[in-house]
This record gives C-alpha cells, structure tokens and sequence, in this order.
C-alpha cells in the first residue's frame, strides 16, 4: 500500500478568529439557503453551532488521506443534515476508508443504526462501533425495520437510477 498521505485540508487549517467567524457566517448562509430548498428549517445560529462542532471532529478524524473522497465542505453539509434530520438509521453505502462513516457516527444519536455496505473493506481506517458491515452490496440482503426514519448516503459508484428506485421501494 501506498504511503499514508495527510491531506492538506488537516494542514493548511485557518487560525485567525476574524477570518474563522466570517467563513462560518458564509459557511451557514450556503447551508440555510440549501436547507431551504429542501424544506427543512434551521436558523444561522444553529447552523454556525453545527459548525463549530463539525470543526473539532473533522481535525480530529482517524482517516488522514481524504482523496478520492469527501473533504471539510463535502462532510459539513452531510454533518449537518444528519443533525437537522435526526435519523434512526443511516445507510453508507461505499465505505472506502471510513471518514464518513465516522462523520455519521459524530452526527448521529446514540441510538442511530449504521449500515455500511462495501465490496471491498481493504482500505478501512475507520470502523464505527454503532455500524454494522456488510461486505456485499445493500440489494443482497436489505429489509427495512418498522418505524424507522432512513437516511441513505449512497457513495458506491452504482447507478443513481438503480439507487433511486431501491430508496422508493423501500421508502428511503
């Protein structure tokens, strides 16, 4: 395997206060209007309060080597909608090296299922203790649980259509 590379993301972070408390600002005007086109309410407050959290677990992340994969925007707005929506059970699936596993297991409650579906777990750094692994695609073996309210990340490289249709079959 090649060399664990850290990418700079992790080294090139900003320290000033004036600078960070503006990127938050425009940061949670992106999210609140993103939000918005998805009905789901928030406020800038709550928003900049979700940052400030995402900001801790993100530098303090297992996986070091984000390419390839979701870097500090990408996993803030996934930080974010999991906090707003709040939901019993989360489906990843396409693992790779597990950063945003572990980004679901920091926005997520207690009591929230992981299902992490992968065809191939070689290149796991990060393993959630809330997930449960499935080394197969998630069309093998799915059945969903009563009363639960789904989130499905699907980062797999399969046909969004494929995807599209699974969710609405199962009501994700």
């Amino acid at each position: 395997k090649m060399k664990q590379l850290e990418n700079e993301e992790f080294l090139s972070y900003q320290k000033e206060e004036i600078i960070i408390r503006y990127r938050d600002k425009k940061l949670s005007e992106k999210i609140l209007i993103y939000f918005k086109k998805f009905k789901i309410n928030s406020n800038k407050s709550e928003i900049i309060k979700y940052i400030k959290e995402f900001q801790l677990i993100f530098f303090k992340s297992p996986v070091r080597d984000l390419a390839s994969g979701f870097g500090f925007n990408e996993s803030l707005i996934l930080y974010c909608i999991l906090k707003k929506l709040n939901p019993t059970q989360v489906i990843e699936s396409g693992v790779m090296r597990g950063f945003t596993t572990y980004i679901i297991e920091k926005a997520t409650s207690k009591n929230c299922k992981i299902l992490c579906y992968d065809i191939n777990f070689d290149n796991l750094v990060f393993k959630s203790k809330k997930a449960q692994y499935f080394n197969h695609d998630i069309s093998f073996n799915y059945t969903k649980s009563s009363n639960e309210k789904i989130f499905a990340f699907w980062d797999d490289h399969t046909s969004h259509l494929d995807r599209l249709k699974f969710s609405l079959k199962h009501k994700i």
